[in-house]
């Protein structure tokens, strides 16, 4: 179990120290890039009813999709290892 442990905090202190390099990561503020990805996640999500559903995002890393189907659904779950991540999602979810 301990060394199941110590692995599991390696990830999360490598995981949390790559977000924070791509916190500001070149195409983060690339509008053609952001754009089509937004356009090719929603179009994946459009091809279901989202409307009053349960949805669980495992991997948010940037919160965009809660800031847009947060008024959709009935619950949106959102987890990433970064816990900074979540915070951000949180105070824009309320």
């Amino acid at each position: 179990m301990r060394r199941d442990s110590q692995k599991k905090e390696i990830v999360e202190k490598a995981y949390t120290e790559l977000a924070k390099k791509l916190q500001n990561w070149p195409s983060k503020y690339d509008i053609s890039y952001q754009l089509s990805k937004m356009l090719c996640d929603y179009w994946l999500l459009s091809k279901i009813s989202l409307v009053d559903k349960k949805v669980l995002n495992i991997g948010c890393f940037e919160p965009i999709d809660e800031v847009f189907w947060v008024n959709v659904v009935r619950e949106w779950h959102a987890l990433d290892v970064n816990e900074v991540v979540i915070q951000v999602a949180q105070r824009l979810a309320s």
